[in-house]
């Protein structure tokens, strides 16, 4: 006979989603087992290492999650109850025939899904009310990266200051039970009641911001003073504006109103150059690492923003030029298109020259305030897989079918991948709050007063709406 005792949670791949919370979910006292592909067994039974970053940069000592019971079949999940089933892969993996058997096992438990678009996908096999969204507010990679100095190698992760992961369900009781869990083992968590309008806006300012970085040979410092930094800016305005429409909101994001005062812009130049001062990994490292990776997913987002833009009576004209610039570097999208721009034509590649030179760092001024919808408040960076550090999952379709009933082959030769979500999480509103004073940033502290000097307070001062 099956008995509940403690909370149980099923981790379904074991990437850094999976290892980093699925660890924090452990701590808090919660018996965690994952599900792993085969050739991932000996590793995930003998434990993943965890490295975790502080402002300051590498902490001491690494952690070792040791998963209390590894499963590489869906057919060794009957047998236990579950409370919540977490699952940490590619949008793409969870259309495949596998997941539907799985979540037809775990009837009944809250499923946690990393992206808006899994909840669309899940939502259809489950009731709505049982999924929880949570937005990942986290940077992991398998490091060392170049430029680090890690030993034993494991996943490196770093939790911005200020940006509790968000979660967000119509059960409310089932979002905040996954936040008192894994507040109970110190991850920072905190309930959103609107984390779809945020992650719109928080990607509204990341991913202009990576295909300008690519654009500008994957460079903070280049894209702030190419060509690029202005097309950046005009795309993210153009977006910020489609989450508004989108979501009915009227108040500008944290990151626009700086932008939009008078001395905005050159803040924000100004930020940008410190930057790489502001985080505790190699920053053009690590966005290159992790959106190289995700080129597809990046084409497939900005291929659907673009379709979206003229239901709200919108062209997306900044961001067709943009992605049609990047696309142009890059390549197409496997097996995609790339939808027309007005007028048939993408520009350039930026070997061309296509979009002007930002003059002096001075960015162009912004619409009337008003008319963008206010900032997010969870997610810095962008998760990074275990893609470089560990085995790859089999592609897509390794699922084979059977020839007799069309259903799938034994399970424990296919198990579910366990390479990450891969939806490219919001950048993080609040870096103007962090704490930039350190003892070797005198001279930085210095030139930022002289900056924001005779700022009005009000502008950089956040809505409590938006916590």
């Amino acid at each position: 006979m099956l008995k509940y005792k403690e909370t149980r949670v099923l981790i379904v791949g074991a990437g850094a989603i999976g290892q980093v919370y699925g660890s924090y979910l452990q701590k808090g006292g919660d018996i965690v087992n994952v599900l792993v592909r085969p050739h991932h067994l000996e590793q995930a039974t003998e434990g993943y290492i965890l490295h975790q970053l502080g402002i300051a940069g590498k902490r001491a000592h690494y952690d070792l999650f040791k998963p209390n019971r590894v499963l590489t079949s869906i057919d060794q999940v009957p047998g236990e109850i579950y409370t919540s089933v977490w699952f940490c892969l590619p949008t793409p993996v969870l259309k495949e025939p596998w997941v539907a058997q799985l979540l037809e096992m775990v009837r009944g438990a809250t499923i946690v899904v990393t992206g808006l678009s899994d909840k669309q996908l899940l939502q259809t096999m489950v009731p709505e009310d049982t999924i929880v969204t949570f937005l990942v507010s986290m940077v992991a990679y398998p490091g060392p990266l170049e430029g680090e100095d890690f030993w034993p190698p494991g996943m490196v992760y770093y939790f911005p200051p200020f940006a509790p992961s968000g979660f967000e369900g119509s059960n409310a009781d089932r979002a905040m039970a996954c936040v008192r869990e894994l507040s109970r083992g110190g991850a920072p968590a905190a309930w959103r009641d609107d984390v779809e309008y945020k992650t719109n806006v928080a990607s509204a300012l990341l991913m202009p911001f990576v295909m300008g970085a690519e654009l500008s040979g994957w460079s903070v410092q280049g894209l702030r003073q190419g060509q690029f930094m202005q097309p950046v800016l005009n795309t993210y305005r153009e977006l910020v504006a489609l989450a508004q429409q989108k979501h009915g909101k009227t108040k500008d994001p944290l990151p626009l109103r700086i932008l939009n005062h008078g001395k905005g812009p050159k803040l924000f130049d100004f930020l940008l150059k410190i930057a790489p001062r502001l985080v505790p990994f190699p920053l053009d490292a690590y966005l290159q690492f992790h959106f190289t990776k995700i080129r597809q997913q990046t084409h497939e987002s900005m291929q659907a923003l673009i379709a979206e833009g003229p239901q709200f009576g919108m062209q997306m004209q900044n961001l067709r030029q943009l992605y049609g610039a990047w696309s142009g570097l890059v390549g197409p999208p496997q097996g995609g298109f790339l939808p027309p721009a007005q007028s048939g034509q993408f520009p350039q590649s930026p070997q061309s020259g296509q979009f002007p030179a930002a003059q002096s760092g001075q960015f162009p001024q912004s619409p009337q305030s008003g008319q963008f919808p206010q900032a997010p408040q969870s997610g810095q960076f962008p998760q990074a897989s275990q893609s470089g550090q560990f085995p790859q999952a089999p592609q897509s379709g390794a699922f084979m079918q059977s020839p007799q009933s069309g259903s799938i082959v034994a399970a424990e030769h296919y198990p579910p991948a366990d390479s990450e979500e891969e939806t490219p999480p919001p950048a993080d509103p609040q870096v103007f709050g962090l704490d930039i004073m350190g003892d070797e940033m005198v001279e930085s502290a210095t030139s930022l007063e002289e900056i924001t000097g005779d700022m009005d307070p009000a502008v950089l001062e956040e809505d409590p709406t938006e916590q």
